[in-house]
C-alpha cells in the first residue's frame, strides 16, 4: 500500500516490512515517530484523513493513527465494546467525500464517530475487503477476496452483495475481487481473479471486458487521461476503454 502526505513523502506499507516512509526530496527512506511499533506490524491499509492523521490498518493489531504533525499515536482493536471495531485485522481504510473515515475489516464495514472517538458498526461481509471507492452518489464499493463485490447504499445504510454466477456473464467473472476504480466520468471497474469488467448502472449487473493479455488475474487499475493502467500477476497493461464500454 501507498500513500502521500502533506508533505510529499509516501507512506509504504508491506505485509512484513511494517510502515516505512519516503523522502522524494533526500532520495531515500526516512525515519519517524513510533518506527519502532509500527515497522514490526503487518500493514494492509494506509488512507490520510484532514486532520493530517495517517489512517493505519494492520493484520491482528486493530487500526493506528498516527498524527503526522505530533507524532500522536493512537490504536483501536476490536473489544466487547459495541461501539470498537468488529474485528481488529483491517485492509481497506477509505476517506469519503465528507470527511468521514470508513474501515473494513475482515468482518464487515465500519463508520468512525469522531465526535466520540468511537466507531459504528455497519454491516457484516464476513470478508477480507480489500479496496474501497465511492461513486458520485455516494455509496461505496468494497472488492472483497472470495465474497465478490459489496455496495453500501448511502440512502437507505444497506448492503448489497454481488456475486459471480456459473453461466451468467452478467455478473462477476469471480468472487475474488481484487479491486474496484470508479473513472472521472463515472463510470467503474471491476479488477477480479478471472478478468476485468465494468459495472452497467441502468440493469444493475455487469459487463465483462475481453483483454488479450498473459493473465486475467487483474490486481489494480488506475486511469490516466482517459486510458486505463492494468497491473496483473504477469506484468502491466494500458487498455484504452471503446465507446462500446459505455
Amino acid at each position: 500500500r501507498f500513500c502521500e502526505d502533506r508533505q510529499g513523502r509516501v507512506w509504504v506499507g508491506s505485509d512484513d516490512g511494517g510502515l516505512m516512509c519516503y523522502s522524494p526530496k533526500e532520495q531515500r527512506f526516512v525515519g519517524y515517530p513510533h518506527q519502532d511499533v509500527l515497522s514490526k506490524r503487518n500493514v494492509h491499509a494506509l488512507t490520510l484523513d484532514s486532520d493530517n492523521n495517517l489512517w493505519i490498518g494492520t493484520y491482528t493489531d486493530g487500526v493506528m493513527v498516527l498524527n503526522l504533525a505530533t507524532g500522536q499515536l493512537r490504536q483501536y482493536m476490536q473489544t466487547s465494546s459495541v461501539n470498537s471495531l468488529d474485528n481488529s485485522s483491517s485492509y481497506a481504510i477509505h476517506l469519503d467525500r465528507h470527511g468521514r473515515i470508513w474501515v473494513a475489516t475482515m468482518e464487515g464495514l465500519n463508520l468512525y464517530d469522531k465526535q466520540h472517538d468511537a466507531f459504528v458498526r455497519i454491516g457484516k461481509t464476513h470478508a477480507i475487503t480489500i479496496d474501497i471507492d465511492e461513486d458520485k452518489e455516494g455509496n461505496l464499493w468494497l472488492a472483497s477476496q472470495g465474497e465478490g463485490l459489496w455496495l453500501y447504499n448511502s440512502k437507505s445504510r444497506k448492503l448489497k452483495n454481488y456475486r459471480a454466477a456459473d453461466g451468467d456473464d452478467t455478473t462477476l467473472p469471480d468472487n475474488q475481487v481484487n479491486c474496484c476504480m470508479i473513472d472521472q466520468s463515472g463510470k467503474m471497474w471491476i479488477g477480479t481473479f478471472a478478468g476485468l469488467c465494468v459495472y452497467d448502472k441502468q440493469h444493475d449487473n455487469f459487463r465483462r471486458i475481453t483483454l488479450d493479455v498473459p493473465s486475467q488475474n487483474i490486481l489494480s487499475v488506475i486511469e490516466d487521461n482517459g486510458a486505463l493502467w492494468i497491473a496483473t500477476d504477469r506484468g502491466i497493461v494500458k487498455y484504452v476503454p471503446e465507446e462500446g464500454d459505455d
